[in-house]
């Protein structure tokens, strides 16, 4: 079984050290960070990306394009077999990366910034991109930061989001709300 933990980092740069020790301390094998607020462009992303790996660990991840802020990635244990993989539709309601663990696992990192308008197009976006990755792996995991409110059980878009992971053959794992205010 692997042990994995979801972070929303609002920069990374600040918390290298405090990231490192999480993934020691909870024996973690993946941490998936949204958020990151680094771009291979900047001077000091390999330092970063050195710090905040433990030794056997490595990092991939998906840098926002366009402004500042943003970005998904990965650290994971080396022992595990993780590639980015290509996906044809380019949702654009979300941050993404999707990567195979282990030549049979799709895992789909996720950061949807959280504004109401891009709800609808989530839910559809995320609904095209589970059934493209479904084609090829039996095993999916979405690991992220969404902003959808889950504890609200009767809002539209918590029961629209429900139904694609169900349509997708996926559950829900997370109990209670993890919003900090």
């Amino acid at each position: 079984m692997l042990s994995i933990a979801v972070i929303n980092a609002q920069s990374v740069r600040p918390k290298v050290c405090c990231l490192n020790d999480l993934i020691i301390d909870r024996g973690l094998d993946i941490l998936f960070i949204t958020e990151t607020w680094i771009k291979r462009s900047h001077g000091d992303y390999g330092m970063l990306v050195n710090q905040l790996c433990p030794n056997g660990f490595s990092y991939i991840d998906k840098t926002r394009k366009t402004k500042g802020g943003g970005g998904v990635g990965i650290v994971y244990n080396k022992k595990l077999k993780m590639v980015e993989i290509s996906i044809t539709s380019n949702p654009k309601s979300f941050e993404w990366m999707a990567t195979c663990c282990n030549d049979s696992i799709a895992i789909l990192t996720v950061y949807r910034p959280p504004n109401k308008k891009s709800l609808p197009d989530f839910i559809n976006e995320l609904d095209v991109v589970l059934a493209e990755l479904s084609i090829n792996y039996s095993s999916i995991i979405i690991a992220g930061d969404i902003n959808i409110h889950m504890e609200r059980s009767n809002d539209q878009f918590t029961q629209g989001f429900i139904d694609i992971l169900v349509d997708n053959g996926l559950k829900y794992h997370m109990d209670g709300s993890i919003t900090q205010y």
